[in-house]
């Protein structure tokens, strides 16, 4: 199975483990690297992609950040499997987002 996500993804979760009071610096370190390891394929942030999002962002009522991450699935035809509560929210009833507690355990 692979993992697709924009390379925002780095910084959002470097950012995540900052502000969470049940990390160090070097555990958020080794949290990141092992996230490296995962072998996500990252993509960056080109013209089609900011298009997408863009207008997800507007048409759902998301943030840019979000919408980042359903453009990607939108654009790769893949789904978006999410735990966010918001994105699920926004976009409820839509094929192209998952909610992560529906994936066989």
């Amino acid at each position: 199975m692979e993992l697709h996500a924009p390379d925002l993804v780095l910084a959002e979760v470097g950012n995540a483990l900052r502000y969470n009071r049940e990390f160090t610096k070097s555990s958020a370190g080794s949290s990141l690297a092992e996230l490296v390891e995962l072998g996500l394929v990252l993509h960056c942030l080109d013209r089609d992609l900011l298009r997408e999002a863009n207008a997800t962002a507007w048409d759902r009522g998301l943030t840019f950040y979000d919408s980042l991450y359903v453009a990607l699935a939108r654009i790769l035809g893949f789904p978006l499997v999410t735990a966010d509560g918001e994105i699920l929210r926004r976009l409820k009833g839509a094929s192209c987002v998952v909610p992560l507690v529906h994936l066989p355990g």
